[in-house]
């Protein structure tokens, strides 16, 4: 699913997350704004929906939808095209154990203001379609900075 990403929502993401530098963070904090708009981006698509919706924003999960907690991993893309179903979407090995009932992933694409929610998928299935990359291992184009579980797009659900 495509949005363009307006300049409300940047403000927006700029103000959401307060906490700072997070513990094993990757990119030491600079993914935090990437990760503020996706979950943005994702908020203002379910608020005009029909959804018992709480915004949470906590370790384990960043809002909650009918009562199932969602956490969201947003990944940064330079291309200017939808991504395809055979792209991976990761989780950091020690995100793994996070209390959420799904994942939703978004690729944002902040020169463009253009984002993709690419699929969910509950928790329990991420651990049957993932495999795990080790740290250094040569992903499609650059290595593992860190131990990563991925799957395929195609491995995920369409949200609706």
């Amino acid at each position: 699913m495509y949005f363009k990403i307006t300049p409300e929502k940047l403000e927006k993401a700029k103000h959401r997350n307060t906490f700072g530098i997070l513990k094993n963070s990757i990119r030491n904090g600079e993914g935090n704004y990437l990760g503020s708009v996706g979950e943005v981006v994702l908020i203002d698509y379910y608020k005009n929906k029909e959804v018992k919706f709480e915004d949470e924003q906590n370790f384990d999960y960043d809002f909650i939808i009918n009562d199932f907690k969602i956490d969201v991993k947003t990944q940064s893309i330079k291309y200017k095209y939808e991504p395809k179903p055979n792209f991976t979407c990761h989780i950091p090995n020690f995100n793994i154990k996070q209390d959420c009932d799904y994942y939703a992933f978004m690729f944002i694409n902040l020169e463009t203001n253009d984002a993709y929610c690419v699929g969910m998928i509950k928790k329990k299935d991420w651990k049957l379609v993932s495999q795990l990359k080790k740290q250094g291992e040569m992903g499609h184009v650059k290595p593992f900075k860190c131990d990563t579980w991925i799957c395929l797009i195609s491995d995920l659900s369409k949200i609706n």
